[in-house]
């Protein structure tokens, strides 16, 4: 996948690095390519050059979507996965006033969007759920979800979100259930249905 992005560094100064750059990741690692406006005598004549050269990097370099009847990888599991299930791991953050205690989780991670764009974390704390059962928990977020998605219905995604976990969304109780990054994601979600 590669994009346009632009770069002005430092902002409102005519000195640094200002021109449009494409970015992309291919089969061997990441690529970009700066169009300066200096360069290519101002910005839209740097942006034409940055689009051409886009659409000449895709040809060649080709990628590799998921359908988007299926937003995410059904593949082997990696040797790193302790859950014996895709998209649920187990990880530990520092504690937010506490840094040297640790808080243990198990998550569960989830793609949204019609090619797997937007991605949450479900977490289930440890300490409130035991090991055993935070486990079972988001194996069995993780799961609900891939039968939603492989229904391959807005209907049925709509559902998993409203019917089985709209309600443990937001919890403000410290140390439970916690959406990363999530904020206005949910409008989002909720206006793509």
């Amino acid at each position: 996948m590669a994009y346009i992005v632009r770069l002005d560094k430092p902002k409102n100064s005519p000195h640094g690095t200002h021109g449009w750059q494409v970015r992309g990741r291919g089969k061997r690692g990441y690529h970009s390519k700066l169009f300066s406006d200096g360069q290519y005598g101002g910005s839209e004549p740097a942006l034409a050059a940055a689009k051409a050269y886009l659409q000449g990097y895709e040809e060649s370099h080709p990628a590799q979507r998921v359908p988007s009847n299926q937003p995410y990888h059904q593949g082997k599991l990696l040797s790193s996965n302790t859950s014996g299930v895709q998209g649920v791991y187990y990880t530990k953050y520092p504690h937010r006033w506490d840094k040297e205690r640790l808080v243990e989780y198990w998550c569960a991670f989830i793609p949204i969007g019609p090619e797997g764009q937007k991605r949450y974390h479900k977490k289930f704390n440890i300490e409130r759920y035991g090991y055993k059962e935070a486990r079972r928990l988001a194996i069995e977020f993780r799961q609900e979800w891939e039968r939603a998605v492989k229904q391959g219905s807005e209907k049925a995604l709509e559902e998993f979100f409203e019917e089985y976990h709209y309600s443990r969304l937001i919890d403000t109780s410290f140390g439970s259930e916690e959406w990363d990054t999530f904020g206005e994601g949910l409008l989002e979600i909720e206006a793509s249905l």
